[in-house]
């Protein structure tokens, strides 16, 4: 358990990661 709990975390981490920077792109593509 605490195995896959520690393989899961870089992935969110990822996620977070790329969702942040999508964000970021669109609203700098918008304000354009």
């Amino acid at each position: 358990m605490i195995t896959s709990t520690h393989n899961q975390q870089p992935f969110t981490h990822t996620c977070i990661y790329i969702y942040s920077h999508l964000s970021l792109s669109l609203s700098h593509s918008l304000s354009l």
